[in-house]
């Protein structure tokens, strides 16, 4: 089972729930948990196709707001999903076949600005985990946190490897160790540039801030990151620009100048045209050429992805196969 989590940036309009779900339809994945969706009004989609998107709200500052994303061929395993607070999800998968009973919370932490309602949710998650009788479970999201690597013998619930720490990755920590869970991320030796989810502007500054927990140790045979499609669509964005920037000169008009042009972590719609509502640029003119509902590529490039070991009974071939992941 291929598990993922994603920072949406906003998906209160149905233009960005349909581009993200083109984009989805890109990759492999089983269940995507999304964070900062920011709608107003929660949402339960069933789609042609089979997918189901389950979107929770924000809160009164429009701040917040968490779903998940479910695949096809594990949308009839679906039990229940409950948006339980504005930063807090729970997916809850029931047993069939040979697919285990699963819960998946998803999880959008605040920023370090937010010290006791930081605290609050890992109050509530505790709680709620405790509570969760459920074999397997899983938490996945973006809590603004770094976890280096494991620093002393104590920290068995964390792996070998990773970026560096802070005071947000120290607080997360505790919570892991208090749950008897472990951190996904640390498990595996990656390449310091495969493992940043997010970038500050001017690419000075990289985070790992998208985390992995879960129950199972033995369970877990990857964490990694989806590699982003950069190059080629980026090259037919450079094209689609200059011909743009072609057309504005010669009306007169100043053409946009754009500081950087990249994908965000899920490569949402190919549709044999570039769309260019699901690139990530900024303009460092200020221009209002560009739609003001593109998210900043200086937030969450990629999408981490949790590989689960097991046996799924696929509709495709009718008999039981390990899962590849991916």
């Amino acid at each position: 089972m291929a598990i993922c989590t994603f920072n949406a940036r906003t998906l209160a309009s149905e233009a960005r729930i349909e581009d993200r779900m083109m984009q989805a339809r890109k990759i492999k994945y089983d269940v995507i948990g999304l964070t900062e969706t920011r709608r107003h009004r929660p949402l339960h989609a069933v789609f042609e196709t089979g997918e189901e998107l389950f979107l929770g709200t924000c809160d009164s500052r429009g701040v917040g707001g968490v779903g998940v994303l479910v695949n096809t061929h594990l949308a009839m395993n679906i039990y229940s999903y409950e948006s339980l607070t504005t930063r807090i999800g729970r997916l809850r998968l029931r047993r069939c076949g040979s697919t285990p009973a699963l819960t998946d919370f998803v999880v959008y932490a605040p920023t370090s600005s937010y010290d006791e309602e930081e605290l609050a949710i890992y109050m509530d998650l505790e709680k709620l985990c405790r509570e969760d009788l459920t074999f397997f479970k899983v938490i996945v999201g973006d809590f603004n946190a770094n976890i280096g690597a494991r620093r002393t013998t104590e920290e068995l619930h964390i792996g070998t490897h990773g970026m560096e720490w802070n005071k947000q990755g120290e607080r997360l920590s505790e919570f892991i160790m208090s749950t008897h869970t472990n951190h996904g991320n640390s498990q595996f030796q990656k390449p310091s540039h495969s493992r940043w989810t997010w970038e500050s502007p001017g690419g000075q500054f990289h985070n790992e801030i998208d985390h992995f927990i879960i129950n199972r140790k033995f369970c877990l045979t990857d964490v990694a990151v989806v590699p982003k499609l950069e190059t080629i669509v980026s090259s037919a964005l450079d094209s689609a620009f200059q011909c743009v920037e072609r057309k504005l000169r010669s009306s007169g008009n100043e053409a946009p100048r754009l500081w950087s042009i990249g994908i965000t972590s899920l490569h949402w719609r190919v549709c044999g045209k570039i769309p260019s509502t699901t690139t990530s640029m900024k303009n460092t003119t200020g221009s209002s050429n560009i739609p003001p509902y593109i998210p900043s590529f200086h937030s969450h490039r990629f999408v981490y992805t949790l590989s689960w070991r097991g046996h799924f009974v696929t509709r495709r071939y009718g008999r039981k196969e390990p899962f590849q992941s991916i």
